[in-house]
């Protein structure tokens, strides 16, 4: 067990106020058999520099330098350089907890675990939030549907095997600049033989840095990616011949992260046309009320006047309560 190497990597781009201590963070490890991949994405600042520096001081950090492809470019470049035993992903404005390679091995080889996810901090300019991520059970395909509908956020961190990745061609998706992780998520657990959950939280995740891709994209961009993502899975579910076990999962995700689209009468006519097949899981849904089971349904089966209907009732009603209130 303690010759698994861990491959860390790390895309860099514009992080000069943060990378150094994120680096730190890994070099304070624990555990010591480890190698830093720093992916320096053609980063303006000083960023590249550092790295530089730091990999002058330990061998065991290595540094490439690429013009700018974007995040999952550089994340590919790392898998194709790493030579570990596990790959760990960290983000150049995030940090990490001195016991999560150690954690993560002990507890991958007590359980024969080829896929393993942490609990995290979430870093606020003003507070520091645990977020639990999504607990596995020993049945780890129905574990899968229940992650593909509430695992919110898309990823959780923590290390997956090498060899899974490799053996498997699993790559981050290229042409996305959000929904890349989750998409190589789904992917390393639809091959895994296990999976599961260290809860403590081991990763800094930080929401400070207002120059990240998550703060700056356009909706339309967004909007884009998470379209093809889902796309894709499904069509990679239809190729594994799970489709109907999976799918149902999908739509339900989709259902619920779309109701506000519902609840605008301008917006109703992109409710219908994201994914027309979720109108065949509109009543399953186990995560929408009823009345909003109702307007969806009338939306997907042109009876849209009714959800308008049942919108200006709702104002109404709203207003009357206010003005008995006032009053």
């Amino acid at each position: 067990m303690e010759n698994n190497l861990f491959s860390v990597i790390v895309p860099v781009y514009n992080t000069e106020s943060y990378i150094s201590e994120c680096i730190r963070s890994i070099i304070n490890s624990t555990y010591e058999n480890w190698e830093l991949l720093l992916i320096d994405d053609g980063s303006t600042d000083r960023s590249g520099i550092i790295c530089d520096e730091w990999s002058q001081r330990d061998l065991r950090i290595k540094v490439f330098h690429q013009v700018n492809k974007g995040v999952s470019s550089a994340r590919n470049l790392g898998i194709e350089k790493a030579k570990g035993n596990w790959l760990v992903f960290v983000d150049s404005d995030d940090f990490i907890s001195p016991d999560l390679m150690k954690s993560i091995l002990e507890e991958a080889y007590h359980q024969d675990a080829d896929l393993v996810f942490t609990d995290f901090y979430i870093i606020y300019s003003d507070k520091k939030e645990l977020f639990k991520t999504y607990s596995w059970s020993a049945d780890k395909e129905e574990s899968f549907r229940n992650y593909l509908v509430h695992s919110w956020p898309r990823v959780a961190w923590g290390a997956v095997k090498r060899n899974l990745v490799t053996d498997n061609n699993i790559r981050y998706p290229e042409n996305l600049t959000v929904f890349e992780d989750f998409h190589f998520m789904c992917k390393c657990i639809l091959y895994s033989h296990k999976v599961i959950r260290i809860g403590e939280p081991l990763y800094n995740y930080r929401r400070t840095n207002t120059l990240s891709i998550t703060n700056t994209l356009v909706l339309t961009r967004k909007k884009h990616d998470e379209l093809w993502v889902y796309k894709d899975l499904l069509l990679m579910f239809r190729m594994q011949k799970k489709y109907e076990y999976y799918a149902p999962s999908i739509y339900w995700r989709i259902l619920f992260g779309k109701q506000e689209l519902v609840l605008n009468s301008l917006t109703h006519k992109e409710f219908v046309s994201f994914f027309p097949e979720k109108r065949s899981y509109i009543f399953s849904c186990p995560l929408i009320g009823m009345k909003m089971k109702v307007m969806m349904w009338c939306l997907t089966h042109h009876l849209g006047f009714v959800s308008k209907c049942m919108l200006r009732m709702n104002k109404l009603i709203s207003i009357r309560y206010s003005f008995k209130f006032l009053n």
